[in-house]
C-alpha cells in the first residue's frame, strides 16, 4: 500500500514539524 505509507509519511513530517517548532520557540527564551 503505497499510498497509505506516503499519507503516514506526510502526517509524520508535519508532526514532527510541529513538535520542532513548539520545541524551539519554548527554549528560545533560554538563549537570550
Amino acid at each position: 500500500f503505497p499510498y497509505y505509507e506516503f499519507v503516514d509519511r506526510s502526517a509524520m513530517y508535519r508532526v514532527g514539524s510541529l513538535f520542532y517548532a513548539i520545541y524551539f520557540i519554548v527554549s528560545f527564551p533560554m538563549f537570550i
